[in-house]
């Protein structure tokens, strides 16, 4: 069965083979629209999202309003945002890449964690700027200078254990607490240290 527009353009065609097309005669699949503009919207009420494939073979979604789209393109990358590519996330076949040209929020649920694995990495531009812990130990590093700045105090809490500081391998300053209010501050210069002690 087919159905045609009165300058026989077809617009509407049914194959005997259980296949529907809208504006073509080709179709392989089961339905199957060609078109320029936007080739499918659902409405819910006021609301509605419309579907297209455009001529790069991009699939972009409009939700609502033009402000607000989602496109899958043909480099396997899904994009969030007002031009459909402010926010991307894709996969190289290596990494995962999350790119934003804004702020990019991650925001559990209260009480629950944002969690990356052990041994694994949080880096900040390149290899050697990154905080990781092996769920015993934090640790953090640089390859060149590490600044604390703060408005107000800075605070170490070792929970009663010691602060330790080194250069490389080479300890040149302890801080330890014992109980109560004592405690001492150790320098160490090679084999000879300086020792101040906290006993009240």
């Amino acid at each position: 069965v087919q159905v045609v527009t009165g300058d026989n353009d077809v617009t509407l065609l049914y194959l005997n083979t259980d296949k529907v097309g809208i504006n073509t005669t080709t179709v392989s699949r089961m339905f199957e629209v060609k078109d320029t503009a936007p080739q499918l919207k659902l409405n819910q009420g006021s609301h509605f999202a419309e579907f297209e494939v455009d001529s790069s073979g991009d699939l972009n979604i409009v939700l609502g309003t033009s402000s607000r789209n989602i496109k899958f393109d043909d480099s396997d990358k899904l994009m969030f945002g007002t031009s459909s590519t402010d926010e991307t996330i894709y996969g190289d076949g290596n990494d995962l890449i999350l790119t934003s040209g804004r702020d990019i929020y991650i925001t559990p649920a209260a009480g629950r964690s944002a969690i990356i694995g052990a041994d694994e990495k949080l880096q900040f531009g390149d290899a050697t700027e990154y905080i990781m812990g092996d769920a015993d130990d934090l640790e953090l590093y640089s390859g060149d200078n590490i600044e604390l700045n703060a408005t107000d105090d800075i605070i170490l809490n070792a929970n009663g254990e010691s602060v330790t500081f080194m250069d490389n391998t080479q300890q040149f300053l302890q801080i330890n607490h014992d109980t109560g209010n004592t405690g001492d501050a150790r320098f160490y210069n090679g084999g000879g240290q300086l020792l101040f002690t906290l006993d009240d």
